[in-house]
């Protein structure tokens, strides 16, 4: 094989083998870097969360917070059961709240803070997904279900005179693990420790309510959708709330293993076109061996006649 040939082959390779496993795994290295800085940023910042929570209960004179409750007859009385009945009689799915729809909503609301949150939530259904919701209101409507909701938006407003003695009312949206990245809308009365209303809310939250319809909303495109109405409270759990970390930055783990295998993929596509690319003649060398064999084919040809203008045709 001539050293031109070879070269030639070399040359139409990228990277070598080594060379692009080395590459790979530098990038595979530097991902898990990045994963380890954001799960140890995410402990520091539990820890500082923690020491400032620690710090303002132990300046804080105010006593444990006490969650509401307004003693009623509840959701176990027939006649509340009977009443409901014929409350749900107006109920329209796939539109906004009516006001023909609030006495049902203040009734559910009654129920919600009439015992306890843990022992609410005791008797709520866990088995109720959100297709079983939204495509069976009818059958499902005025179920007691139990619910973590990942909350994105956090809002409060200041209600009506009512049946419930609520002055007011927050308004919690956000999915489930079932859901995925379809909304369930949570109405309730207080605020547990933890809930702060702020402009990008990003934490989770046990809910115990009941479903009353499926309530209309745009989103962010316009497009008109609906979701799941849950009208009960919000349980505090410690366990969650440790869980839930608010997350300004870009910087995640999901994110960081995208831009990994995009610069592998860029990397191996790269290498496979180079390897599938059309390969250019190799550039006459210059070594002396080349160099004589391409003398001596010049020698061998017979030269081609010089016609001279001075020249005369024989006689």
């Amino acid at each position: 094989m001539s050293p031109s040939g070879s070269s030639a082959r070399r040359a139409s390779r990228f990277f070598s083998s080594r060379e692009l496993m080395r590459m790979v795994s530098g990038i595979l290295i530097l991902g898990i870097v990045g994963m380890m800085y954001v799960q140890t940023r995410k402990s520091a910042a539990w820890t500082s969360i923690a020491s400032e929570d620690e710090a303002q209960e132990s300046n804080s004179p105010q006593a444990p917070w006490q969650e509401r409750l307004v003693p009623n007859a509840g959701h176990a009385d027939q006649e509340q059961i009977q009443g409901l009945r014929k409350d749900l009689l107006a109920i329209t799915d796939n539109a906004p709240l009516a006001a023909e729809e609030m006495a049902a909503y203040w009734r559910m609301f009654r129920w919600a803070y009439a015992i306890p949150g843990e022992e609410l939530r005791k008797q709520a259904r866990t088995d109720l997904l959100f297709t079983h919701l939204f495509q069976n209101a009818e059958k499902y409507r005025g179920e007691l279900v139990d619910v973590r909701v990942h909350v994105r938006r956090l809002a409060q407003h200041e209600a009506p005179k009512n049946s419930a003695e609520a002055g007011t009312v927050y308004e919690a949206w956000g999915p489930t693990e079932d859901s995925q990245t379809f909304p369930y809308c949570l109405a309730f009365a207080d605020l547990p420790p933890g809930m702060r209303i702020e402009a990008s809310p990003f934490f989770d939250a046990r809910f115990v309510g009941f479903f009353l319809k499926k309530l209309a909303y745009e989103d962010a495109t316009g497009a008109k959708r609906s979701a799941p109405l849950l009208i009960g409270r919000v349980v505090y759990d410690t366990r969650i709330a440790i869980q839930a970390l608010p997350s300004k930055s870009w910087l995640t783990t999901p994110w960081i293993v995208g831009l990994c295998m995009s610069f592998i993929a860029v990397i191996v596509f790269v290498q496979l076109w180079a390897r599938t690319a059309p390969r250019r003649p190799p550039l006459p060398s210059n070594d002396d061996a080349t160099v004589e064999s391409f003398l001596g084919e010049l020698e061998g040809k017979t030269p081609f006649p010089q016609n001279s203008p001075t020249s005369q045709p024989p006689d």
